[in-house]
């Protein structure tokens, strides 16, 4: 999981229709106990938050892939719009009944909507959104602003680093200490053995490159030192934003080479190597 830049101006649809149904729902919940209390449900405009000119602008900030699992969209079927904070309803834990209103006034937003891959939104994520504590959480259109302070334990792909929350050891994704980091990973199914799977084959084309550098710079031959250097772009491709699970290949070669500094120049691992780093 990366951190996904957006375009600070959200798509047209957004702005306009987007806060104009913002607006219904707001005064839909203020004028109606029933939807107060969850008694009627909220409708809303799958044609607006899942417009093609919202989806295409996802595709491109995300380079394609899911927010959460960094897996590659299918170009035929772009993946589910996700909203962050659900729409519908929420659930604090995965055992627990589903509470309604959701987010309702947040249907429309720009900060909350990514593009998923089904698996992570559909069978994991769901209406799941945990807060460290659960007295802080906002029901309301009017307590808007309290939601910097809400305290989810998910990891906002935008507004926070991933990486700073889930590291790796091997192909394997782990929490970095704030607790937050586990509970994205578990909510989220980030550690599901499809995705190990292919993590793990990506890992290892990581370490035959690394070898090969090694190797050439041991030996100094002329012939394995340029296969060294096109092995050094090679691992600099492999942490670019745009590359599957480029979170991962960023830890590995973080763990084995600390001074790196990311984005990565061509030939960065070939000259830390060949200064005996």
């Amino acid at each position: 999981m990366i951190r996904v830049v957006k375009p600070t101006s959200p798509p047209n649809i957004l702005a306009g229709r987007g806060k104009q149904l913002r607006r219904l729902n707001s005064q839909r919940f203020t004028l109606d106990p029933d939807f107060q209390s969850g008694v009627r449900r909220f409708e809303f405009d799958r044609d607006v938050y899942s417009h093609p000119e919202v989806k295409q602008a996802l595709m491109s900030a995300q380079h394609g892939k899911c927010c959460f699992c960094e897996a590659r969209l299918n170009h035929i079927a772009y993946g589910d719009v996700e909203h962050f904070r659900p729409k519908k309803g929420w659930r604090q834990s995965s055992g627990d009944s589903l509470e309604r209103p959701g987010y309702y006034w947040l249907a429309y937003e720009w900060d909350n909507l990514f593009l998923s891959c089904q698996l992570c939104n559909q069978r994991h994520k769901r209406n799941l959104f945990p807060l460290r504590d659960p007295i802080n959480r906002v029901k309301t259109h009017r307590d808007d602003e309290l939601l910097e302070d809400e305290g989810p334990m998910f990891i906002h792909p935008s507004n926070h680093d991933p990486e700073a929350f889930i590291g790796f050891r091997g192909e394997y994704p782990i929490d970095l200490g704030s607790g937050r980091g586990a509970a994205t990973i578990q909510g989220l199914g980030l550690a599901r053995p499809p995705l190990n799977t292919h993590r793990r084959e990506r890992l290892r084309t990581v370490n035959d490159c690394i070898r090969v550098i090694e190797i050439a710079h041991a030996s100094g031959d002329a012939a394995l030192l340029e296969l060294a250097r096109e092995s050094s772009e090679r691992l600099a491709d492999f942490t670019r934003s745009s590359k599957e699970y480029a979170a991962m290949s960023r830890c590995a070669l973080k763990v084995r080479f600390p001074r790196l500094v990311f984005p990565l120049m061509p030939d960065a691992i070939f000259d830390l190597v060949s200064h005996g780093a």
